[in-house]
């Protein structure tokens, strides 16, 4: 039964928007909180926890000192009931979907394969309705995003965007740009999940569906981060082993795509152009794109209020008080509201772990640098910190490096 539970959290943690009651109780914290419920139920019938699931581990420990950071940042900064969300969100985040969830997969003995194959469901499922929910919306002018998401409970904030002549879909998050950074953590695992199998049809399938994907959210900064961040690995992984092994169908593939792609953009430019201006504009921050505009704004917002506290920050949520928007980037939300301890706890934390990356066999590392990094760097422009699959992804690298699991995971 647990075991069940923790696979249905693990498929609808993206559903961040779909079924939501309120902005803070969304689907998958309704699942952990049933899934850490019926934990402690069988505890009490079975209690024997081994000392590995409770170790904390060196790079923990930045964390634990983050959140502590936290709650003196909430006794010394403003202290209202936002605050106290804001507070209470950041211990969830952290506290339920990594340490909890990590103590509760060792007393389960579930293995990476168990995590990878319920992300490849994820990634399939999300795949598929970002797919029908686009094709259904403009093509036979059928909107379904609007029987799963409530706008006026605040775990949404659009129903269809327009980009040229086409509607861009938000799949089952609150919008393009959240649904590009989770399909980004899911679908890299959820392919490689199906390559170790030796299933190349899902695994060509899955890929496919993603791409498709990526187009119809049409998120800029969820394509352009997918593009420099695979670069950046291509690149890394050239200049450390000098040499580039990728199969002759890999290649006839890539080709197939450039052509295809060079081919409809000539023959549809002026369908295009409208919105592959607006794609440019958000990548180089014009002022004509509001949402490039209002980032920059945000940005130097953000800096300044810093400069009030620079130590312990104004309080947690200080700039969703301030502004409601708040400073569209979890960094630089950490920099302004926490204060620079805060901050720099946070971001060891990460660099620290991301060395766990180069340990991983170099034939699957490529598939969680992937989503680790495009991760990273989308998180400089979103202020949600509450991306469950990212945490996920953390216990996930974790497992493999500990066990091992790739070595014998298709005997």
């Amino acid at each position: 039964m647990l075991k069940k539970l923790i696979g249905l959290f693990l498929i609808f943690s993206p559903f961040t928007s779909y079924f939501a009651l309120s902005g803070w109780l969304r689907l998958p914290v309704m699942l952990l909180l049933i899934t850490i419920s019926a934990f402690l139920i069988k505890l009490i019938f079975k209690p024997k926890i081994k000392i590995k699931a409770l170790k904390i581990k060196d790079y923990d420990i930045l964390l634990i000192v983050f959140l502590g950071i936290v709650w003196v940042s909430f006794i010394t900064g403003f202290a209202n009931k936002r605050s106290f969300n804001h507070s209470l969100a950041y211990t969830f985040a952290i506290g339920a979907y990594y340490f909890i969830l990590r103590i509760i997969v060792h007393y389960e003995k579930l293995d990476a394969g168990f995590i990878m194959k319920m992300f490849a469901i994820s990634a399939v499922v999300c795949s598929c309705i970002i797919t029908l929910d686009f094709i259904l919306i403009n093509v036979f002018k059928i909107g379904i995003r609007g029987y799963f998401i409530n706008l006026d409970n605040g775990s949404a904030n659009m129903l269809y965007y327009i980009r040229g002549r086409a509607w861009a879909v938000g799949g089952v998050a609150e919008e393009p740009g959240s649904m590009a950074l989770l399909m980004n953590i899911i679908c890299p695992v959820g392919i490689l999940y199906y390559k170790l199998r030796e299933n190349q049809f899902m695994q060509y399938f899955l890929t496919i569906l993603y791409l498709f994907s990526m187009i119809f959210l049409f998120s800029a900064a969820g394509m352009l981060i997918l593009i420099l961040v695979y670069g950046f690995i291509f690149s890394c992984t050239f200049l450390l082993s000098k040499r580039i092994t990728i199969k002759k169908s890999n290649i006839l593939a890539i080709f197939l795509l450039i052509g295809i792609s060079a081919l409809l953009v000539v023959k549809y430019y002026a369908v295009l152009e409208k919105p592959l201006n607006e794609l440019s504009d958000k990548v180089l921050f014009k002022n004509n794109s509001y949402s490039a505009s209002i980032r920059l704004h945000t940005w130097v917002t953000a800096f300044k209020d810093w400069f009030m506290n620079p130590f312990l920050g104004n309080g947690p949520g200080y700039g969703v008080e301030k502004y409601t928007l708040g400073y569209h980037s979890i960094y630089l939300t950490i920099l302004a509201d926490l204060g620079i301890f805060a901050i720099i706890a946070f971001v060891s934390f990460l660099i620290k772990f991301g060395g766990n990356l180069f340990w991983l066999n170099p034939q699957i590392r490529t598939y969680f640098m992937l989503p680790f990094l495009s991760t990273l760097v989308h998180l400089a422009i979103v202020g949600d910190f509450y991306h469950a699959p990212f945490w996920i992804l953390l216990i996930l690298i974790q497992l493999i490096q500990k066990d091992e699991y790739i070595r014998n995971f298709t005997s």
